[in-house]
């Protein structure tokens, strides 16, 4: 099975990764894209921008792909988490460089694989 944690910042999604593994050390752990992205040397900013948010949904989107094939995979987060934050950030900021309603059947391609 194909698991993907979704929730806000401070929610307790690690947590639950966390002892759900646990429970199932057969599973694959999937960090959430903003520590993939760090420790491959990304930079975010402080609070973070719509950019930001647009570059961790790309990779919580080809995380979904890379792990198409695997049977027992958990994602501590999923590209929902990042359609939301960019839409409140972009209305919130006035930055209309993103269209979130385009990338709705990418992200929904990409959950297929949950």
């Amino acid at each position: 099975m194909r698991i993907a944690i979704t929730g806000t910042h401070g929610s307790g999604k690690t947590t639950l990764v966390e002892d759900f593994l646990a429970e199932h050390p057969r599973y694959r752990h999937v960090v959430e894209p903003y520590e993939a992205l760090t420790d491959a040397g990304a930079v975010f900013s402080d609070p973070p921008t719509v950019a930001d948010h647009v570059e961790q949904l790309e990779r919580s989107i080809a995380s979904l792909h890379d792990n198409a094939g695997v049977a027992d995979v958990i994602f501590e987060r999923c590209p929902l988490d990042f359609l939301a934050y960019i839409g409140v950030l972009a209305r919130r900021s006035g930055e209309d460089g993103f269209d979130v309603g385009a990338s709705r059947d990418e992200v929904a391609e990409a959950l297929a694989v949950l």
